[in-house]
């Protein structure tokens, strides 16, 4: 009989950290997998033994005092508290690859710059080999999920973790792509950079080319639909919503220029998401890790 997955979650007895626990026990429930609550605990040395044990009883009576009845029931008795030295991002990085953890859960943020979401959550994206979920706001039911998509590898990826997600829930999918014409690429719209057929041209192949996209999608059974609209990435995402309780985006975009335009794209979604966030990665590692 195969070990059930195991959901990480990071938690540092803070109100930043009850969404993400909450979430996260949800997670396990729905994947019927062991939760690791795990901390960070900085410093090392011979002067701060006992430490570990302090902290790790410190968070166990946090997460009583701020979980409720039925949500710490469920996450006994199967919850482990990890309390391990280290910079956050790095403890919870190798904590999840050494258990093969199906997916690391982040809890809210402050944005500290123009691209910066916060040292631990982009460390965390940056490195992780799963999935990341990051909890934004109160945990909601998924019903719908967006997934923007820019036809790359990385974007295929998100999708297949979405309609994987989505089949589980019994959710539904909207794949949305923003159109960007070379004005908003140079920064300058009242300059046009060539004739005007041009952007319809590239406009009219890119709208040809999700409805292929889609159309040539194994989903599953799940009901979805592809929504086509023009603007920044960031806004275009924020702004096209609708009514999805979680975005799933993928870590890179395509080469040069584009992939730097969507690995920005990423970190300010994640800045200023109102719903929680989903950033998948490429690599096999990632893609075995929550085929549940």
């Amino acid at each position: 009989m195969s070990e059930p997955p195991i959901v990480v979650v990071g938690a540092d007895a803070t109100s930043q950290s009850e969404g993400a626990v909450n979430a996260a026990i949800g997670l396990a429930r729905d994947l019927g997998a062991t939760l690791h609550v795990v901390h960070a605990l900085d410093g090392h040395g011979a002067d701060r033994e006992g430490s570990d044990e302090r902290a790790a009883e410190a968070l166990r009576v946090w997460l009583e005092g701020h979980l409720s009845g039925t949500r710490l029931e469920a996450m006994e008795p199967a919850a482990q508290i990890v309390v391990r030295r280290g910079h956050p991002a790095a403890v919870l990085v190798e904590h999840a690859r050494e258990q093969g953890a199906a997916m690391i859960v982040l809890g809210e943020h402050h944005r500290r710059g123009l691209v910066d979401y916060g040292s631990t959550a982009a460390g965390v994206t940056a490195h992780a080999s799963c999935p990341v979920w990051c909890q934004t706001g109160p945990v909601r039911e998924t019903r719908e999920l967006l997934v923007p998509v820019d036809f790359s590898p990385e974007s295929d990826r998100a999708l297949d973790f979405a309609v994987a997600w989505a089949t589980r829930l019994g959710a539904r999918l909207v794949v949305l792509h923003v159109f960007q014409s070379p004005e908003m690429l140079l920064g300058d719209e009242t300059h046009p950079v060539g004739p005007t057929y041009v952007v319809d041209q590239a406009r009219d192949q890119d709208r040809a080319q999700l409805q292929s996209y889609v159309a040539g999608r194994n989903f599953s059974g799940v009901s979805h639909e592809a929504r086509f609209v023009e603007g920044d990435p960031r806004s275009g995402i924020l702004e096209h919503l609708g009514d999805a309780d979680l975005v799933v985006m993928g870590t890179q975009g395509r080469t040069g220029l584009s992939a730097l335009l969507l690995g920005n794209t990423t970190r300010a979604v994640l800045a200023d998401c109102p719903v929680p966030v989903v950033v998948t990665r490429s690599s096999e590692d990632a893609a075995r890790a929550w085929r549940f």
